[in-house]
């Protein structure tokens, strides 16, 4: 009598290995345990074969087997892959040396047969990434995204766009998100704009990134048809997103096609000329005319029309103001900026307290901006606080002495994180960001030039807070919350990465993550 055959689900249970698997999602362990059996193939392979990469920037021997399985259509990368990464295509005009000639043509034969058929086979790809030269056949790879139907979010990222071809970004429509980072040379933002104007009736998301040495741009040109009048609907956009070293602008124009508008990233502007022309005083006014109220800002810089716009309602829930040059922002000190932070902090954070579940003021001139008791008060009437980036004041004295006493109306550590984690004024937080900022020195920020410097400045900040006493305090659900996390600076405060302290309820002390530990460097 045969024995009964056993698969791996008679030993562990299908959720078991389901999660066995979403722990460890490399690519090599899933493509070895699919397989084991096959049932753990039918649980596999949905992940391993979620993402693809086609790219000739490493020729391997199977390159022509893998693309021909896949231009096939019988491959697992077509019943599976969703998300599509295309990169360092085969250059149509000729190798790099001399030397090559023979590899080139080969391979370029493959491209050349292969590419278009693999893209085609992919059809349930729904996002695409696409590190576009006008080197390589990009005219062909656009229409060929084009061709798939469940196709609803696109990154094409491009240094310099010298083609001439653009007709084709018209092609590809019913997107929902389009990401873009180039130079912005004429030639592209002309296939932008057919890329955008094709998808705009479906577009709910749109992210226009400038690389450094980029040429100036005005948002209106890239997204306004033709035909827009005030009488006409608003875009169904939701989210935008304008980064970059220079001015993007944006004008009224703009604002009445993004009525729907709930979520803005705009730091795209250049401080100095923001400051002496609050270029973009007729969006923000036209946005706050419309009556269009956005739930997320993340802006910088600060300006008077941007401050009269966040007056002009109330229900914020997440205010950023961010800069990521804090060496321009100490040396810049534009007349007013004084005053539009005390404006900040003494009406436009009363005027969206209710709501606000994150506040951030970072990478700015601590002179204006890091705490002191008048302006903590006005943050922690923000009840709703889930999470916070502010600016410390730390000065050399205090990094040489822990004990000294500046004589400033800043406040002192001990003050801050009573006030903070008290679970009074604030019980919903659970993360802090805490920035030390000081006069420019070898050892701060951007300024950092000699690692021996910036390793002491680190290990005595955490020193600092690690002598805080707050054991009078450990009843707090604040502090006694095991997901409360407590970073040395914004900038490391990512979405899953470990805090640098922990707070220890026997002592009443926060602790330094052991890996984080300056002071045993």
């Amino acid at each position: 009598m045969p024995l009964p055959k056993h698969t791996i689900l008679d030993v562990f249970p299908l959720e078991l290995l389901e999660h066995i698997v979403k722990t460890d999602p490399s690519i090599g362990n899933l493509r070895q345990l699919r397989l084991v059996s096959k049932a753990m193939k039918d649980i596999v392979d949905p992940l391993a074969f979620s993402s693809t990469t086609i790219s000739f920037s490493d020729i391997e021997e199977n390159l022509r087997t893998q693309l021909e399985s896949m231009a096939s259509g019988t491959s697992p990368n077509s019943l599976w892959t969703t998300r599509l990464f295309i990169q360092d295509l085969v250059q149509l005009d000729g190798p790099e040396s001399d030397e090559s000639v023979d590899n080139y043509n080969a391979v370029l034969a493959l491209q050349k047969s292969k590419l278009i058929p693999a893209i085609a086979a992919l059809k349930e790809v729904k996002c695409v990434h696409f590190n576009l030269s006008t080197r390589e056949p990009y005219v062909e790879v656009i229409a060929a995204l084009a061709r798939l139907s469940k196709l609803r979010t696109l990154r094409v990222s491009v240094s310099e766009f010298k083609g001439q071809k653009v007709a084709a970004f018209s092609r590809i429509s019913n997107l929902e998100e389009i990401q873009l980072d180039s130079k912005w040379s004429s030639g592209f933002q002309k296939a932008a704009r057919r890329l955008i104007l094709a998808s705009l009736p479906t577009l709910k998301k749109l992210y226009l990134e400038q690389f450094p040495q980029s040429n100036a741009m005005e948002l209106r040109k890239l997204i306004l048809p033709e035909n827009f009048a005030e009488s006409s609907p608003p875009s169904p956009l939701t989210s935008l997103c304008l980064f970059g070293p220079n001015e993007i602008a944006v004008d009224q124009s703009c604002a009445r096609l993004l009525r729907n508008l709930t979520h803005l990233d705009i730091r795209n502007l250049n401080v100095i000329v923001a400051h002496q022309f609050d270029s973009n005083a007729s969006f923000w006014d036209a946005l706050s005319s419309s009556n269009t109220h956005l739930h997320s800002l993340l802006a910088y810089p600060l300006t008077p029309s941007l401050i009269r716009y966040l007056l002009s309602y109330a229900g914020l829930s997440s205010l950023r103001i961010e800069s990521d040059h804090e060496v321009i922002e100490y040396i810049y000190q534009p007349e007013g900026v004084a005053n539009l932070a005390q404006t900040l902090f003494a009406s436009v954070l009363p005027r969206h307290c209710a709501t606000l579940k994150r506040l951030s003021l970072v990478g700015l001139n601590y002179r204006f901006w890091a705490l002191t008791e008048a302006t903590l008060n006005e943050v922690v009437s923000c009840h709703a606080l889930e999470r916070l980036d502010v600016i410390y004041h730390f000065p050399r004295e205090m990094q040489d002495n822990l004990l000294f006493a500046s004589e400033t109306p800043f406040i002192d550590m001990s003050r801050l994180l009573s006030r903070l984690l008290n679970g009074e004024n604030l019980p919903h937080l659970h993360t802090i960001a805490l920035a030390p900022a000081r006069k420019l020195d070898n050892a701060f920020g951007k300024a950092v030039i000699n690692v021996k410097d910036s390793q002491a400045f680190l290990a005595a900040w955490q020193r600092l807070v690690c002598q805080v006493d707050l054991t009078r305090l450990s009843h707090s659900k604040v502090l006694r919350n095991p997901h409360l996390k407590l970073y040395v600076a914004s900038s490391g405060a990512n979405e899953g990465v470990d805090p640098d302290f922990a707070f220890d309820i026997e002592s009443g002390h926060f602790a330094v993550d052991p890996a984080q530990d300056w002071n045993e460097s």
